[in-house]
């Protein structure tokens, strides 16, 4: 969807939707994990703080820690 929302014209009905999709899977990541920016990327210039947070999702995910509600 991120992808799709660079190749379309700003405003328009195609970005508007694909917007539309982003705002609902951070909702979904919400509500199963918690944390709306679940699936946000993170890139090579995270910080101390973000690499922690990459960590104990990779954690959760392996089912080392619980997950929060």
């Amino acid at each position: 969807m991120i992808r799709l929302s660079m190749q379309v014209a700003i405003g328009g009905n195609v970005d508007k939707l694909a917007h539309m999709v982003l705002v609902s899977i951070d909702a979904l990541a919400a509500e199963l994990t918690g944390d709306n920016q679940y699936f946000w990327s993170v890139g090579a210039g995270a910080s101390a703080d973000q690499r922690r947070v990459m960590e104990e999702k990779a954690a959760r995910e392996r089912g080392d820690i619980p997950w929060r509600r």
